[in-house]
């Protein structure tokens, strides 16, 4: 289902316009559509045609980021032996409150599942990134796991896995599957490091503001 109903792609009425400052991701010129509403606001381009939520389109707006992280479930102490085994435990942390699709929940973890063998995991060091499209919701959902001692990758390399990161996207929603600000916040050693040895929610979060 489409976050929203069908809308005119046109200009926003008068007044309504997206920061100056921000880009497309796509094609990198200002963004010159807007459609505002009280859940989530995207900006398109008239260029690529694309549009994206605020978060993704880098519009200000009070701390998106850490915003969303605050409302997001966080599992402290994943114990997995694969990344597969941890979506598993993610997805229905992701869609608890979600509505009927809550229920779905195992099926979507397995369809997530087989997704990490094909296109919907990115690697980054000790940092996994999770991603997969959802019908039925009507919001991007989030996860958050947090290994101790890490979390095989399954690769040829003997690498861990720290944080895992899991973010649902509404089936029909454009934008990025994973939201720009998660990278910036969470693509860092030190961050990593820091949250890996958090003893509970509560510091997650501090860390997490602090960014």
């Amino acid at each position: 289902m489409p976050l929203e109903e069908p809308e005119k792609h046109a200009d926003p009425p008068s007044g309504v316009k997206p920061s100056p400052a921000a880009l497309c991701p796509g094609c990198g010129l200002p963004l010159d559509k807007a459609r505002l509403s009280d859940s989530v606001s995207t900006y398109g381009c008239s260029r690529c045609g694309k549009w994206f939520p605020r978060e993704d389109a880098g519009v200000p707006g009070p701390a998106p980021g850490f915003k969303a992280l605050a409302k997001t479930p966080i599992v402290i102490g994943l114990a997995c032996a694969s990344l597969a085994d941890a979506a598993q435990i993610l997805v229905p942390k992701a869609l608890h409150g979600s509505g009927k699709v809550a229920a779905k929940s195992a099926d979507i973890a397995e369809e997530v599942r087989e997704g990490i063998k094909l296109s919907s995991l990115e690697l980054r060091e000790g940092l996994a990134f999770i991603h997969h499209r959802v019908a039925g919701i009507s919001e991007r959902r989030l996860a958050l796991g947090i290994s101790h001692d890490g979390i095989p990758t399954g690769s040829s390399i003997q690498e861990r896995v720290y944080i895992v990161f899991l973010s649902l996207m509404p089936e029909n929603r454009p934008g990025y599957e994973v939201p720009l600000w998660s990278r910036r916040k969470l693509c860092n050693q030190q961050t990593i490091y820091r949250l890996r040895k958090a003893p509970d929610v509560d510091t997650v979060l501090s860390i997490l503001k602090g960014l």
